[in-house]
């Protein structure tokens, strides 16, 4: 096993998926699975404009010359606040003007409190049908936005929010700009005070810096793989990709270290929120998460409403009979224990805590009972991606082994079953990851590093293959194995020279797995964690490309009808 536990810079975002400035977002096709994220917004109103200017990755920040600020300006606005409100919301393609001439002192601070919730109520009722205002993931009170720091942060992320929902140009605004540039001023003043230093206004500035919400500009073109209708659920939390971003989180981390933790916090919604911002920040580098997990609903009541979820469920027979189906093919599979057994989750509840997720999400978008719950449901995906981003690598299980090994003396065979556990469970961790960013926690591929990880995958699978290892497996583990490389190969697609190693690797793994026909296949996917109504099509071109590995001449490959025009 390799160690990848060492520390890495930030991953880039793929070159061949960089997008000039001559480049422009391409209008999204209302029937094509990959532009969900860009449907969820379909009113006119919504679509994206043709950029204008600058790169809009580019994040050099300066102060805007011209335009007075908030509370700088001096000057009241022209009727009452709600008024102004209102005028500004009729206005969801203005330049938003209304800025200029925002009431200072508390009244000021109770019209950007209002703005900023009603973004958030915005955004998410773009997404969600239900209890939009428990979904709202960063509280903002009066109270806190009479500090100037958080108030000028508040205008940042109303004026983004609000840019990012008329579909406007990606590059920022001179006022939105001149917002940041004041942010920023006030900001570095309370850090400099410690009776502000970790207050929660300043918490709550960090994370709306941190917090660009808009979708990347990224080339559609490139080949991706399919994923769930669920990625509008992190819409709102992608990490951008971009430098300043996550220079914000880094800073986030240490005002949170300063605190003493994440439970130090005394809002149970800014708690959350700076939780849920770690596991993003986290997943974007393949590291364990910044932060302990924390949301508004107990853990025991998130696994609880998961099993119940799992056993009962509005689904038609086959989507039942699937889902009981899901997550069984590893309980004939012995995994390492991860320590401490107490506080740690063990890497068998983590692969079930992935099944019952996407039976969740499966009853969500099925219009079943858990529809009402979404705010629940929300925290369900963050508790399963932190619990599967927590588990240590296999690197780490091995010294722990090593220690083991020097206090109990073992047998030659036994420490080279430890060794073939600890390969399997560390193939098992990365195509969990694989799956979660197909399904159960899908955030855009602009910020995501699948290409790295796919080389991650790709290499412990090649090792298990150069050892004595493979023909020691089981029936169950070489079927574990081939799921695993299935997931990886999804993984690669537009990626040529991994696909095709890829490729080579699912024919002979499907040979040692003894699976002979596509039906075969599809049966061994759901038996650990599959969703083919998601990736059927992708792992049906898998399949052909794999049939002409393993038979160059013979004739082309006859699909059933049904799963032929689920490839077309």
């Amino acid at each position: 096993m390799a160690d990848y536990n060492a520390t890495h810079p930030a991953d880039p975002v793929d070159e061949r998926q960089r997008v000039t400035d001559d480049q422009q977002v391409r209008d999204p096709d209302p029937t094509s699975q990959e532009d969900d994220e860009l449907n969820a917004a379909s009113r006119p109103e919504h679509r994206r404009r043709r950029t204008h200017g600058r790169d809009a990755r580019q994040h050099n920040i300066v102060p805007a010359r011209t335009g007075p600020g908030l509370a700088a300006s001096g000057r009241a606005a022209h009727g009452s606040t709600n008024r102004a409100l209102q005028h500004v919301v009729r206005q969801p393609g203005g330049r938003f003007d209304s800025f200029n001439t925002l009431p200072s002192g508390a009244d000021g601070a109770d019209f950007v409190a209002k703005l900023v919730l009603y973004a958030h109520h915005q955004v998410y009722s773009n997404f969600f049908v239900g209890e939009v205002k428990d979904t709202s993931v960063l509280p903002y009170t009066k109270y806190a936005l009479h500090h100037e720091h958080a108030y000028w942060g508040a205008a940042w992320f109303s004026c983004t929010s609000r840019r990012w929902l008329a579909g406007q140009s990606m590059q920022h605004t001179p006022q939105e700009l001149f917002f940041y540039t004041k942010s920023l001023e006030s900001l570095r003043q309370a850090l400099s005070d410690p009776t502000l230093a970790t207050h929660e206004s300043t918490i709550s500035t960090i994370l709306h810096l941190s917090f660009p919400p808009y979708l990347p500009h990224v080339d559609r073109s490139m080949p991706r793989p399919r994923q769930s209708n669920f990625k509008t659920w992190n819409l709102l939390h992608l990490a951008t990709g971009l430098n300043v971003a996550e220079e914000h989180m880094l800073g986030l981390a240490a005002v949170v270290k300063v605190l003493g933790g994440v439970q130090n916090i005394q809002s149970a919604q800014i708690r959350r929120s700076v939780c849920f911002q770690g596991i993003h920040f986290s997943g974007r580098h393949l590291k364990a998460p910044l932060f302990p997990f924390a949301s508004l609903h107990p853990v025991d009541q998130l696994v609880h409403a998961s099993r119940l979820r799992r056993s009962r469920h509005a689904f038609d027979p086959v989507s039942a009979e699937t889902s009981r189906r899901r997550g069984t093919g590893f309980d004939d599979i012995s995994f390492p224990e991860v320590l401490p057994l107490d506080t740690t989750p063990q890497p068998a509840v983590v692969w079930a805590y992935l099944a019952d997720m996407t039976t969740i999400l499966e009853d969500y978008a099925s219009g079943g009972s858990m529809q009402s719950q979404t705010s629940v449901i929300l925290d369900q995906m963050q508790f399963t991606q932190h619990s599967l981003l927590s588990l240590p690598p296999a690197a780490d299980l091995q010294r722990q082994g090593r220690q083991e090994e020097h206090e109990h003396e073992h047998e030659h065979d036994q420490r080279g079953g430890m060794a073939t556990r600890l390969q399997l469970y560390e193939i098992t961790r990365w195509a969990c990851i694989c799956y979660a960013n197909l399904i159960t926690y899908p955030t855009d591929y602009s910020t995501f590093p699948r290409l790295r990880l796919a080389r991650l995958l790709l290499r412990e699978l090649n090792m298990l293959y150069e050892t004595s290892m493979i023909a020691q497996l089981t029936r169950p583990e070489q079927r574990l194995v081939f799921w695993a490389t299935v997931l990886g190969a999804i993984k690669a697609v537009g990626y040529d020279d991994e696909r095709a190693s890829f490729v080579a690797l699912v024919a002979r793994s499907a040979g040692d797995a003894k699976v002979r026909s596509w039906t075969e296949a599809r049966a061994v996917m759901e038996s650990f964690l599959w969703h083919g109504q998601t990736s059927d099509p992708d792992a049906l071109k898998l399949w052909v490309e794999v049939q002409r590995v393993a038979r160059p001449h013979a004739a082309e490959l006859r699909l059933p009808e049904r799963m032929a025009g689920a490839e077309r």
